[in-house]
């Protein structure tokens, strides 16, 4: 698959997944200081905002990878 993607695709690919890659880190971030508070509403709600955030960013990267740059 990586052969058949334009050089300017790859690199911007690339730039997406390390720019967006500490948001990998917030589900768990999140839930630790809402758990750490006592607050298990906003622990689950917190983590489940930042999944939903991350899913996008996956999406937006998938899109990005298949787009077709002649």
């Amino acid at each position: 698959m990586v052969e058949s993607l334009s050089a300017g695709v790859r690199r911007h690919a690339w730039l997406a997944t390390a720019m967006t890659a500490p948001m990998m880190l917030m589900p768990a971030v999140l839930a630790w200081q809402e758990w750490a508070a006592g607050d298990r509403i906003a622990t689950w709600a917190g983590a489940g905002v930042a999944a939903l955030a991350m899913a996008g960013t996956v999406a937006g990267i998938d899109a990005l990878m298949r787009r077709d740059d002649h």
